[in-house]
């Protein structure tokens, strides 16, 4: 039997949730976004260079997932397959001092199909009716322009709730007690909440331009090396 002269603990409120922001996190909040957005875009920007521009270089345990259901990914497995013994075989030609001029043009009608970087081949007919294969890389044919948020604006209504004299500095010199103060006028850490706009209870409006910007020199090196290295050959 319990003993009902034991004090039963009493329950006490849940301790409200406190709304109130200091001004520096209100002012970087959007600008980390914006920093995200960024490095989210020039992710995609990559990812659609590699996969316009290079063949996708599958692992072993893509292909042993793949090999799950033969049945289903028939045709990608040879074709993984027909890579393999390209790849072999176009090492076996590379390795050999000598190569017959059907050798030559077995080597260069593998790497066209099977190299990692992906081709374009357009065949051309001179004035004197001679054939002749031109091979350009996808990356020397697109219209390539990385985009990139170039400025943004941002404002909001922060309804001071507090301010405190104890404001901590970034940095000391070590071995100086104290800090060395880079203020003129101490510094107060401000906290408050988000005010009203438009009938919104919290609202940051953000205005954002995004344009073209420079290509990064790496890539404009390649896109140049490509272009200025497109393959003529006889028709193949």
């Amino acid at each position: 039997m319990a003993d009902e002269t034991k004090p039963k603990p009493e329950k006490t409120p849940a301790a409200e949730h406190d709304d109130s922001i200091t001004l520096s996190a209100a002012l970087l909040a959007p600008l980390n976004a914006i920093f995200e957005a960024q490095v989210h875009a020039a992710r995609a920007f990559l990812s659609f260079i590699l996969q316009m521009g290079f063949r996708h270089q599958y692992t072993k345990e893509e292909v042993a997932e793949l090999k799950k259901d033969k049945a289903k990914n028939k045709e990608l497995l040879d074709d993984i397959e027909e890579e393999k013994n390209a790849s072999k075989r176009i090492s076996e030609l590379e390795q050999k001092a000598d190569l017959t001029d059907k050798e030559r043009r077995e080597l260069m009608a593998l790497k066209i199909k099977w190299d990692d970087l992906r081709m374009q081949k357009f065949n051309y007919y001179d004035d004197k009716g001679n054939v002749s294969s031109y091979f350009i890389p996808n990356l020397a044919i697109l219209p390539i322009k990385p985009l990139g948020v170039q400025n943004a604006n941002f404002k909001f209504e922060l309804n001071v709730k507090t301010f405190t004299e104890d404001f901590n500095q970034m940095g000391t010199v070590k071995g100086v007690s104290g800090a060395r103060p880079w203020y003129l006028i101490k510094p107060k850490r401000i906290t408050g909440e988000f005010g009203k706009s438009e009938g919104n209870e919290r609202s940051i409006k953000i205005e954002v331009n995004v344009g073209t910007t420079d290509m990064p020199f790496g890539l404009d090196k390649l896109l140049t090396t490509l272009t200025n290295n497109v393959n003529v050959t006889p028709k193949i």
